[in-house]
């Protein structure tokens, strides 16, 4: 009987040790940012936050220079390489437009977490018709539809918040 309750009391345990490191396994570390206001900013890497949507991180600056035309967008957030991940995208209208915040005066973002955004154009991967891609406007927060070949529009890439 002694090692009977034994093996069960083992068990038990072994049970809770294997539980705790599939836990920790699948632990995301969430790393934590201050704004200029004391505020904590969730992010997923350094030049990284979370913003209104959890399954997303976001680059956190844009690009320091606008886009010569879409593909080069797109071949931007494709390459790039931020809060030691390499699969970058570049959003879809749907998803930038999650962080439009049509409250704040200037540009439609909310600066404490997108400091540098400006009242342009920002491309998207959402493709109107061939040859022509959505963009969003940040002065408004309105959204629109141009050639790929415009050029000077602005940059902002997305991943994937994954565990892996």
């Amino acid at each position: 009987m002694k090692d009977s309750k034994k093996q069960i009391i083992y068990t038990a345990i072994g049970i809770l040790v294997i539980l705790a490191i599939v836990l920790i396994y699948f632990q995301v570390t969430k790393e934590v940012e201050t704004t200029d206001t004391g505020e904590e900013l969730e992010t997923c890497g350094e030049g990284t936050i979370i913003y209104t949507d959890e399954d997303l991180c976001w680059q956190r600056s844009v690009s320091p220079n606008k886009a010569a035309n879409w593909q080069a967008a797109s071949d931007y957030c494709d390459g790039l390489v931020l809060g030691g991940e390499d699969d970058w995208y570049l959003p879809t209208r749907d998803e930038l437009k999650t962080i439009i915040d049509k409250s704040v005066e200037e540009v439609a973002i909310n600066t404490d977490y997108f400091k540098d955004t400006t009242a342009v154009n920002y491309w998207t991967s959402s493709e109107y018709r061939a040859g022509i891609h959505w963009y969003i406007h940040f002065e408004l927060g309105y959204e629109g539809f141009a050639p790929d070949f415009n050029p000077n529009y602005g940059i902002r890439c997305v991943r994937e918040n994954t565990l892996f």
